[in-house]
C-alpha cells in the first residue's frame, strides 16, 4: 500500500510539474528584437518585435575575452514552440512631463506593399516591425510619432514643421497582448553637433 501511494505523489507531483513548465514555457515572450531604418523623401525609425522560441535546458551568451570572442550564443537543451502573442497592440508615451499616449502601427508587407494595423497576431519566431519616429528626410532636423498616411504605402503622415518635436526626447514604448502588457523598452532621438538626428530604439541606435 506504501509503494502505491509512493508512486501515485510521484505521479500526480510530475504531472504537475510538467504542465506547470510546459505552460510556462509556452507563453509568448516578445523581446525588442533589433531595429531598423529607411531614407528617402521621408526618413522612418522602426523597432524590431519578435516572439522567442523558448528553451527548456540552459543557454550561454556570448563570451568575450581581452576583446577576442570566444564563442557566440550557445543553447542546450530542448526547444520549445511557445503559443502565438494575440491580439498585440503597441502605444508610445512620453517618458516624462504630460505622458501623453499615441498608438503605434504594426507595418506588414503584403502584396509588395507596405499594409498598417493596429492589432496583429505574432507567432513563435516571427519578427514583427513596429514604426516609431517618422521625419522629413534626408536632413530632418525635427521628427514625429511615426503614423501612417493611409492603411496601405510607404508615406507617413507629418504635421506641419512648427508642429514637430525637436531633439532630444525620449519615449517610452509599451507592447500589450489580449490587453495585457509584457514588453515595455525605451525610444530616444537625440541630435549631434553637426544638427545630424539619432534614433535609439531599445538597445540598438542609428543616423536618423
Amino acid at each position: 500500500m506504501k509503494d502505491w501511494t509512493i508512486l501515485l505523489l510521484g505521479a500526480v507531483f510530475g504531472f504537475f510539474i510538467n504542465e506547470v513548465l510546459s505552460r510556462f514555457l509556452r507563453r509568448p515572450l516578445l523581446r525588442n528584437t533589433g531595429s531598423s531604418g529607411s531614407s528617402g523623401q521621408f526618413c522612418v525609425a522602426s523597432a524590431v518585435v519578435g516572439n522567442r522560441p523558448g528553451l527548456m535546458g540552459l543557454q550561454l551568451d556570448e563570451t568575450t575575452f581581452l576583446g577576442k570572442r570566444i564563442h557566440g550564443p550557445l543553447q542546450f537543451g530542448l526547444p520549445i514552440e511557445r503559443d502565438t502573442a494575440k491580439d498585440c497592440t503597441a502605444y508610445i508615451e512620453e517618458a516624462e512631463g504630460e505622458r501623453r499616449r499615441r498608438v503605434l502601427y504594426w507595418a506588414k508587407i503584403e502584396n509588395g506593399n507596405w499594409s498598417y494595423v493596429h492589432s496583429t497576431d505574432i507567432a513563435c519566431g516571427e519578427n514583427v516591425t513596429l514604426p516609431i519616429f517618422a521625419g522629413e528626410g534626408p536632413n530632418a532636423s525635427r521628427f514625429a510619432v511615426f503614423e501612417p498616411a493611409s492603411n496601405i504605402g510607404n508615406n507617413p503622415r507629418l504635421p506641419a514643421q512648427e508642429n514637430q518635436i525637436i531633439p532630444p526626447a525620449s519615449f517610452n514604448v509599451v507592447v500589450s497582448c489580449r490587453g495585457r502588457p509584457i514588453l515595455k523598452f525605451r525610444a530616444r532621438m537625440t541630435k549631434d553637433l553637426t544638427g545630424r538626428l539619432y534614433a535609439h530604439i531599445g538597445e540598438s541606435s542609428g543616423t536618423f
